[in-house]
């Protein structure tokens, strides 16, 4: 990837490091399919294809010109083709000084487009990065301390935090119910992490804020065709599909 478009911010990017932070994406991922996402089973993930070209898998068609979070799950090594996600995602720069900025455009216009091209579900999905609050506009925060897997837990302990990613994603996330044009799409306001502008970069998370999002419904003119054009489609350029496994590897006993 050319590094310039993370020293911009560019969506394509910004989208490759969610994708990246597995537990990010996952939170993500649930919140449009948090039915499914419950119930995969142990040998199960999602394929996930960066700006798939439309006309690729859809001859003729070039609206949208590409979707850009191609999200196919498997089981093993079956297709879950019932379950296809095509995303379209837009980006929120926003600043201390800024944060009820929004997007130029929301992404609902392509978004109905891929319904239109019979995908089962479909899902707007708004990433957001900002720069932090200064000291004083923190909060005090109660936190506890894991002790162990059994879910025990020490405290609470009072620490000042920089909340407002969370007042960044109730704003986005309010935006996209009330400017949503059709209650099949899944929605999704997630907050990425900070930028660095000195170094031109976001910074290392500890942890991550759990996004808001609406699960999708399915389309109701979802398609066999369009499922079988999608799994074509992989199997011409699967090579170009970033695997995303739901689960740890099971570890053997020896």
């Amino acid at each position: 990837m050319d590094a310039r478009l993370a020293r911009k911010k560019d969506e394509i990017a910004l989208a490759a490091l969610m994708m990246c932070d597995r537990r990010l994406f996952g939170e993500v991922y649930q919140s449009v399919q948090s039915e499914y996402f419950w119930r995969m089973p142990q040998d199960s993930g999602v394929l996930v294809h960066q700006c798939a070209p439309t006309s690729a898998i859809f001859p003729g068609q070039n609206n949208p010109g590409d979707i850009d979070l191609l999200v196919i799950p498997y089981e093993g090594n079956y297709l879950v083709a019932n379950k296809i996600v095509a995303v379209e995602l837009k980006v929120i720069r926003a600043s201390y000084q800024r944060q009820g900025k929004s997007p130029n455009d929301f992404g609902y216009t392509q978004a109905c487009h891929l319904l239109r091209l019979g995908f089962p579900y479909a899902a707007v999905i708004h990433l957001i990065v900002s720069d932090d609050s200064p000291p004083e506009a923190w909060e005090e925060m109660s936190a506890f301390r894991v002790l162990d897997s059994s879910g025990r837990v020490a405290g609470p302990e009072t620490h000042r935090v920089d909340t407002m990613p969370i007042s960044l994603m109730n704003r986005a996330f309010g935006r996209l119910l009330s400017n949503c044009p059709d209650d099949h799409l899944g929605l999704v306001a997630a907050y990425l992490g900070k930028w660095r502008e000195d170094e031109r970069s976001i910074s290392p998370n500890s942890g991550f804020w759990f996004p808001n999002g609406r699960e999708a419904e399915l389309s109701p003119n979802y398609s066999i065709a369009a499922m079988t054009a999608v799994c074509s489609y992989y199997e011409r350029a699967r090579l170009r599909f970033f695997r995303i496994p739901r689960f740890d590897p099971v570890e053997e006993v020896t």
